[in-house]
């Protein structure tokens, strides 16, 4: 199975996109930025073959930001 860890972080705020890239020392595996540009980097990945995506970096402190991520990206793929 083609399996890939992607650091993903849902936000318009750019400086939050850039401290979160920067802090992280991220390339461009990641998919940090506004609601659509994380889908699309998502559905990049499957069209190039990726089996299952792994979202990583997502912050725990809230249990609504596991809701959002389901409700709000991953609805997309189904």
């Amino acid at each position: 199975k083609k399996t890939v860890l992607m650091p993903t972080l849902v936000s318009d705020d750019g400086d939050q996109v850039e401290a979160f890239v920067k802090g992280r020392n991220l390339g461009e595996g990641t998919a940090a930025g506004p609601k659509n540009m994380v889908i699309d980097r998502i559905g990049e990945l499957i069209d190039a073959g990726a089996e299952e995506v792994m979202l990583g970096g997502i912050s725990t402190v809230l249990p609504e930001n596991f809701q959002y991520i389901d409700e709000e990206i991953l609805s997309a793929f189904d």
